[in-house]
């Protein structure tokens, strides 16, 4: 629980610091940017007080560049090298 209310009163707290200079200066691009990371972030860090398990994103990047990095790794390999 308590870990719960402190991500959402960062988010308040950030949100009120920068929410009335970026509309203030009719920044409204920036500031529907700002709205959309904030939560994005607010989502995850509540996920993670809430022991919610979140994908990592090196799993995904091991499983999509993994076949390419060995082929590369067979192609530049010596001859007469150990290994696998």
């Amino acid at each position: 629980m308590w870990p719960i209310l402190g991500v959402l009163s960062a988010a308040a707290l950030i949100l009120l610091y920068e929410a009335p200079g970026l509309r203030r200066s009719r920044r409204y691009r920036e500031l529907a940017v700002f709205l959309i990371l904030l939560t994005m972030g607010t989502g995850a860090g509540l996920a993670q007080a809430a022991d919610v398990p979140l994908p990592n994103p090196l799993d995904w990047m091991n499983y999509l560049f993994g076949p390419a990095g060995e082929r590369l790794d067979k192609v530049l390999r010596l001859p007469g090298e150990l290994g696998g």
